[in-house]
């Protein structure tokens, strides 16, 4: 299986195509604040694999896991935006030390604790199935091979 690492300088810039791919599955480390989905391409033959790889994941809400998702994309956002349109969530996590045992006295402070720490955000859509967002200090796409 093909390991997403950290090391491997995964970039930002999605260089591959992960339209239309199907999710095999997904991960969370919580020690690592990693989140990696994995996935394949079934468009070729033989099939193409490929991994997302989110790291410095502070937050993430999936919903709609049919167990068959086809992804359509991952798009940067804006964290703050993630934030504001989710306002109920994070107020009901907060009392729950969600996201990450952060403590925060405002929206003001929790704001500037995601521009201090390169926090991004990022939507993960799909043609049907799972959808939700993650915010991470970054995303990358690491193929795998033909083997997954």
């Amino acid at each position: 299986m093909c390991e997403a690492n950290p090391s491997d300088k995964i970039k930002v810039v999605i260089a591959i195509s992960i339209h239309d791919n199907h999710l095999l599955s997904y991960t969370v480390d919580s020690e690592k604040h990693e989140i990696v989905l994995r996935t394949v391409s079934r468009e070729h033959e033989p099939p193409e694999y490929a991994n997302i790889l989110f790291s410095g994941v502070i937050a993430y809400d999936f919903k709609f896991d049919s167990f068959g998702t086809i992804l359509f994309e991952v798009s940067e956002s804006s964290p703050a935006d993630i934030f504001r349109k989710n306002q109920s969530l994070f107020k009901e996590g907060k009392l729950r030390s969600w996201p990450i045992f952060l403590r925060y006295d405002s929206d003001a402070d929790f704001e500037k604790y995601l521009l201090d720490n390169h926090i991004k955000g990022f939507f993960l859509s799909s043609s049907c199935g799972m959808e939700g967002w993650i915010m991470a200090n970054s995303v990358g796409v690491r193929a795998c091979g033909l083997t997954g």
